[in-house]
């Protein structure tokens, strides 16, 4: 038994307007590139909703798995292959079969991993779909599909994706009602950054509709070394109210995210787990678009 086991549900009054809707809040986690706290943020993000009584689903949109990883061990096997295309090959258990065909659905991928909390597993045969799709004009809008009509069950849906621009980026911006993008402070995580909110720009000016981004969070800061305050002032700078408190550096963040339960359940008073905490404060209130 896991802190997740244990975790009570309270009420939240906040999310009564969504289930109403009969739809989830679907927040896409974006980053191009590793490191940047993605994963991390994801996770414990899902870890605050859960704290406060709501339902969550996780999905992980990251063929290297990771968060799937630290609850199966099976996951990383399920690959499809570009250019298979028979009835069989199309019902292999996986995120990226089910990409290729829509019809049928995600239900029974689906794995409970604690009270409030499941997760859709990742796995390579997203890269696999990524290639098979590249010719298809629909491949980046078919995550979005798939989720229709599926997650009404939940609150908060949350996408974690690949650590590169391209397929997962774009299929998450097309899928999530808002994006929030965790970025560290050095100079690579910034331009890295930089050509991510690029991309999403030109998406918007070529007529599509990406998901907002509402929040670009500093990861790993340590508030006590000068080039981390200064890098922090800069990005505010340059984003202005974009720029949310920072997640404070904490050996609890790769301890909790090692043993599988999100720092807001096992440490809810910590410094990390109530920045955690803050960032599903600012997104709780958006409206779901109609």
């Amino acid at each position: 038994m896991t802190a997740l086991d244990t975790c009570e549900a309270q009420p939240a009054a906040a999310i009564e307007r969504r289930r109403e809707q009969d739809r989830a809040l679907t927040i896409a986690v974006l980053g191009r590139k590793g490191g940047s706290g993605k994963s991390t943020t994801a996770f414990n993000l899902a870890g605050s909703f859960v704290h406060r009584g709501l339902r969550c689903l996780l999905i992980d949109f990251d063929s290297q798995a990771s968060i799937s990883a630290l609850f199966f061990a099976d996951v990383k096997r399920n690959v499809i292959q570009p250019g298979q295309g028979t009835r069989n090959q199309m019902t292999t258990q996986s995120i990226g079969a089910r990409l290729v065909d829509v019809a049928l659905g995600i239900e029974d991928l689906i794995r409970r991993v604690g009270p409030g909390l499941d997760i859709l597993p990742g796995d390579r045969s997203i890269e696999s779909v990524s290639d098979a799709l590249k010719d298809n004009p629909t491949g980046p809008h078919r995550l979005r599909r798939l989720l229709q009509g599926r997650t009404a069950q939940y609150d908060v849906v949350i996408i974690d994706t690949m650590p590169t621009l391209g397929y997962s980026q774009l299929s998450a911006m097309f899928a999530g009602d808002v994006a929030v993008v965790p970025t560290r402070l050095a100079d690579h995580d910034t331009n890295a950054l930089g050509s991510l909110l690029a991309l999403h720009d030109e998406q918007v000016e070529y007529g599509f509709r990406p998901a907002p981004v509402v929040a670009i969070v500093p990861a790993d800061y340590k508030g006590e070394e000068s080039h981390q305050r200064t890098r922090l002032a800069r990005l505010r700078k340059t984003y202005g109210e974009l720029v949310t408190d920072p997640i404070p550096h904490s050996a609890l963040i790769d301890r909790a995210f090692n043993d599988g339960i999100p720092a807001s359940i096992t440490a809810p008073e910590t410094p990390v787990a109530r920045a955690y905490q803050l960032l599903a404060d600012r997104l709780l209130p958006r409206e779901v678009p109609s």
